[in-house]
């Protein structure tokens, strides 16, 4: 009995178990892959939990290259 347990105690440090470390992007307006005849006014990023945002953690393109924007901003969980 001590050696099994000593096996799955074991186990249990070697095999890595799932973490969920990150948040999850659940919607984007405009939708994903959107193709539109000029700039949004706003982009909204909404996700499963809260995301601090650091200073140049968000980059924009467009088809020509980089695109300037406005330090981005949290409303919090919705």
């Amino acid at each position: 009995m001590k050696r099994v347990v000593l096996i799955v105690a074991m186990l249990a440090l070697v095999l890595p178990a799932q973490a969920f470390a990150h948040a999850t992007l659940e919607k984007t307006t405009p939708g994903f892959r959107a193709r539109l005849p000029s700039s949004p006014p706003k982009i909204v990023l909404r996700f499963d939990q809260y995301v601090q945002q650091l200073p140049g953690s968000v980059h924009l393109y467009s088809s020509t290259g980089s695109v300037a924007l406005n330090e981005p901003w949290s409303t919090g969980v919705t």
